[in-house]
Order: C-alpha cells, then structure tokens, then sequence
C-alpha cells in the first residue's frame, strides 16, 4: 500500500525548503518561503508515520535489529555520503580562492573543518557535539533521523507486551516539552538544528507514529466535496501558520496542523487537494524528495558563487543562518526566472541521482538485509 497524496506532499515540502535557501531575491524574500524550514517537521511527523506503517508489526513480530537498521542505513546513508564526497572539491576550491587568491568574504574551513566532516561521515552532526553546522547542512536533519529510528525500534521492542498507542503520543510531547524547555531561554525559535534537533525530530515523529495508529482505526468514507472542504482548509490554517512561524509561539501549533494533515490524507484520497497530488508527475516529484533535499544545498550555492566570482555581478549583502554557510543575498529583478531554472536544475539532478545512485544502493542494502 502507498500515501501517494502523502509521497507528493513530501515532494512540495523538499522543493520549498529549496527555494528556501535560494540567494536570489527581488526586494523581499517571500516570508512563506523564508520560513519554509519549518517543512522539515512535515518529514519528521511523515517519517514517524510510515515507519510505523512499514515496521511497527514487524518489530513486534520479532524483526531483527540487524536487519531493521541494515534497511534503514541503505536508506539514508548512501545518498548522505555522496553529497557529503561532493561538496569536498568545492570547499577546497572555495579555501585556495579565499588563501590565495584573496576571494571571498569568509574562510570556509571556518564553517567546513575536517572535525565536522568527521562528525557528518558518523551522522553525529546534530547530537549536540558541536556549535554549528558545516558542509551540506541539511543533513542535520540526516542524523537525528537515523538515530530516531533506533529510538523507535526499542521503544516498539521493550514494550510489547504492554504497549498502546498512547505511548506514542506521550513520548511525543514529552519530546516537544523538552524543546519547549530548553528554549526557554531563546526568544526566536523552537526550531533547533545542530542542537536539541534530536527532540524536535522525536516530537515530530512519535506524532507520526501516532497518527498511524488512528488511521487504522478510522473507517471514514467522506465524498468528494466535504473532503475538498477539509484539505483546502486545512492548508490553508498551514500556510497562515507557517507565514508567521518567524514568531516563537507561532512554531510550535505547526506540528500538530502537519499531524492532522498526514492523518485526513492517509484515510481518504478523493479530495480535490489528493486527486492533485496523486497526479502522476507529482508523486514522481515526491520519489525524488529526498535527493532534492540532499542536493539542492550544493546547486545553490554554486549558482550564487557563479554570479559573483565568474559572472562578476554584484552580490548586495551577505548575512548568516544558523546550519548554513555565509549567506549571500543578491537582489536582482531575474529572481523568479533563476529560481526557477535552479529547481528545474535540482530536479532533473535528482532524477539522475535517484535512478543511478539512490535506488540501486537502497535496494542493494535490502537484499543484503534479507539475505541476513
């Protein structure tokens, strides 16, 4: 069984937090797209729920754990290394313009030493080792997933014999309180990366579990206009939610709305919002989620470092975000028209990498965890 309507979403979501990341602007980045980050708690709550689809009775029916991380390794890592392998000729390219020809604004060894390499190439890059992210900075999210799902594989295990749904929920907002708490202190944000991420991806993905568990429950027949009704609002309470997630206190209501709409759209598909997503060019768009978020981060940034260094166009400002290299900012009127063409770059890029690299080392792992 597939959550095709499920799969696209999660293709949308990755396209957003691109565009997300993009230098190019015309005026004012969009706040829509500016706060776009928050889509990784969308894969978060998704995760937790296809992991429970795919392995929550089999854990319980006794799956090795060797065979259970053996999946989830092929998974996640091959494609984390290979972008991982990528972005080490452009660092070092970036390091000789910067000592020795006297290009750019900052040393990249600052933000991209060997130490993190080394905490990337361990997946521990979001354990609260060190203070900043460094190389492809989305894979932040890489690492608390993988050792979420161990997490998840002795939680199902251990309790067993007594276990209830419940559970899920409770260790959800058990997680989401200790991010609550630990920003207590942090008028901005809840959305922490290099540190406190593995509470933020727990929250998000035992929420997940959870709503699996009442999707099974669920025998709810709605017809095509009501369930049009509800998609169309539920979006949109997310994207209003979402244009002000800046806010602290705007952050947190976004985690259950994701909830909700990974719950309505796994039980019903007949939708106006579902019959869209399950469009075949869109789930094709959710296939490739995961390398457009692996990948984008490079395209990216080599398309700005190609307008100021090679193009020799002007840049209007640099500023930071947290996980992320210095940021250049570069207004220019052709914002759309190169933003566009960069996600067309970054999807034709992941279909390549996703036929050849992904899908062949994914499956490769799994026969190699059958045959264990």
């Amino acid at each position: 069984m597939k959550f095709d309507s499920l799969e696209s979403l999660r293709g949308v979501a990755a396209l957003l937090v691109a565009l997300s990341h993009s230098s190019f602007l015309y005026g004012q980045q969009h706040v829509f797209i500016a706060n776009a980050g928050v889509f990784v708690d969308f894969f978060f709550v998704l995760s937790g729920f296809v992991m429970a689809f795919a392995y929550f009775d089999k854990v319980r029916e006794g799956m090795p754990f060797s065979r259970f991380i053996l999946l989830r390794f092929g998974r996640l890592y091959p494609l984390h290394l290979l972008t991982l392998l990528l972005w080490v000729p452009y660092v070092l390219a970036k390091g000789y313009a910067f000592h020795v020809l006297h290009l750019g604004e900052m040393d990249p060894w600052v933000k991209n030493s060997p130490l993190r390499f080394v905490y990337n190439i361990f997946l521990v890059n979001s354990l609260g080792f060190d203070n900043d992210l460094g190389w492809n900075a989305p894979a932040w999210s890489i690492s608390v997933e993988f050792y979420t799902y161990i997490v998840f594989f002795f939680f199902v295990l251990l309790l067993r014999p007594v276990y209830k749904p419940v559970f899920s929920l409770i260790l959800s907002v058990l997680s989401y309180a200790v991010l609550v708490y630990v920003a207590r202190d942090d008028p901005h944000t809840l959305l922490y990366t290099y540190k406190y991420g593995i509470f933020r991806c727990m929250g998000g993905f035992f929420l997940g579990m959870f709503v699996y568990h009442l999707s099974q429950r669920s025998r709810i027949q709605l017809k095509a206009f009501p369930a049009s009704l509800i998609e169309v609002a539920l979006l949109l309470i997310a994207c209003a939610l979402i244009a002000e997630s800046h806010h602290k206190a705007m952050q947190l209501p976004v985690f259950p709305v994701f909830a909700v709409i990974v719950y309505v759209l796994s039980i019903q598909d007949v939708g106006v919002v579902s019959r869209f997503l399950k469009m075949k060019w869109m789930v094709l768009l959710g296939t490739l989620s995961y390398s457009i978020y692996m990948i984008h981060m490079l395209v990216f940034v080599l398309a700005a470092n190609i307008w100021q260094y090679v193009l020799k166009l002007p840049v209007s400002s640099m500023t930071h975000r947290e996980g992320g290299s210095p940021f250049k900012v570069i207004d220019t009127p052709y914002a759309d028209l190169i933003n566009l063409g960069l996600i067309a770059l970054v999807i034709v890029i992941s279909y390549f990498v996703y036929h050849r690299f992904e899908s062949i080392f994914r499956d490769s792992f799994r026969r190699l965890a059958l045959r264990r």
